[in-house]
């Protein structure tokens, strides 16, 4: 189930998973973690899912 939120405030430490199970149409990586080499590895992650 997604739920409906806005992005303002602190990141939650969800936001991944509900990218993953399609909960959210745009993830800002750095939101996460700051840092090229945390952008290659979350990239990874999501590319493996099949997201763009």
């Amino acid at each position: 189930m997604c739920s409906s939120q806005t992005g303002e405030g602190l990141a939650s430490p969800h936001l991944v998973e509900w990218a993953i199970r399609g909960c959210v149409d745009v993830l800002q990586y750095d939101i996460i973690s700051p840092g090229f080499t945390h952008w290659m590895e979350l990239g990874e992650k999501l590319d493996a899912h099949g997201l763009r």
